[in-house]
C-alpha cells in the first residue's frame, strides 16, 4: 500500500473527524453508514479549491451547479433508507459521484442519474480511482430516473427536485424507499423519507435541513 502524505494523513483525520464528531453526535448509529462515510475519499469529489474544507460541516460544491449535502443531512437520508447489501439504489443527481460511491459501498449496485456531460466523465474517473465497479451512470432528466434498471430498492435523490414525479415513484420496488428534500407546507425545508407498501406511499420527515435544488 501506498504511504500516505502529510497532507494525506491531514485528510484522513479529517475524514475520521467529520464522523465522530459531526456526524455521531447527531444520532446516526448505523454502523455501515459510518463505516462508508469513513472509508470514501470525499475531497476528490469536489472541486480542487474546495478540498481543504471538504470535511467541514456545511454543503460543498460539486462543481457545474451541483453541491454534495451537508455531512449530517446526507447521513441521516442515508440511515433512513436502511440499506441492505441487497438492495439496487437509484441516486439521482449523482454530481462527481461521492454519493455513488457511498451507496456502492451500502448495496448491490447503484444506477445514477445525471444530466451533466461532464459531471458524469469526471464522476466515472473519480470511482474508478477508488476501484468501485457495482455502479453505472446514465445521461437523463432527474424527474424521469432510470425506468430500465427499474424497480429499485432504494432512490436517493441528492437535493430537492421542483415536482418528485409520479413517474419515480413508479419505479420503486414494493417496500422501496425514496428519499429526497421538500420544501413543506410551513415553508420549511426538510429531508422526507417515502415507503412504498402495496402501491401506498407513506410520508416520514427526517430532519430539517437547507433547501439545494437540482436541476
Amino acid at each position: 500500500m501506498q504511504n500516505l502524505t502529510t497532507e494525506d494523513q491531514n485528510l484522513v483525520k479529517a475524514r475520521n473527524n467529520m464522523v465522530q464528531n459531526q456526524i455521531v453526535p447527531n444520532n446516526i448509529t448505523d454502523i455501515a453508514v459510518l463505516t462508508a462515510l469513513k472509508f470514501v475519499p470525499k475531497h476528490i469529489f469536489v472541486e480542487d479549491r474546495f478540498q481543504p474544507v471538504a470535511y467541514s460541516e456545511g454543503s460543498i460544491s460539486a462543481g457545474s451547479g451541483r453541491i454534495i449535502l451537508e455531512p449530517v443531512i446526507f447521513a441521516k437520508m442515508l440511515q433512513a433508507c436502511t440499506i441492505k447489501k441487497t438492495d439496487i439504489v437509484l441516486d439521482i443527481g449523482c454530481g462527481l459521484g461521492y454519493s455513488t460511491a457511498v451507496l456502492a459501498l451500502l448495496s448491490r449496485a447503484v444506477v445514477g442519474v445525471e444530466n451533466n456531460l461532464h459531471l458524469i466523465v469526471s464522476a466515472k474517473h473519480n470511482l474508478s480511482i477508488l476501484g468501485i465497479d457495482n455502479f453505472a451512470i446514465h445521461s437523463a432528466d432527474f424527474s424521469y430516473g432510470h425506468p430500465d434498471k427499474a424497480p429499485y430498492d432504494i432512490i436517493f435523490i441528492n437535493g430537492a427536485l421542483r415536482k418528485t414525479s409520479e413517474i419515480l415513484f413508479e419505479q420503486l420496488s414494493n417496500g422501496g424507499r425514496l428519499v429526497n428534500i421538500e420544501q413543506t407546507s410551513s415553508g420549511v425545508a426538510m429531508a422526507v423519507l417515502y415507503t412504498k407498501h402495496q402501491d401506498q406511499l407513506y410520508r416520514q420527515d427526517i430532519y430539517h435541513c437547507n433547501l439545494n435544488y437540482i436541476e
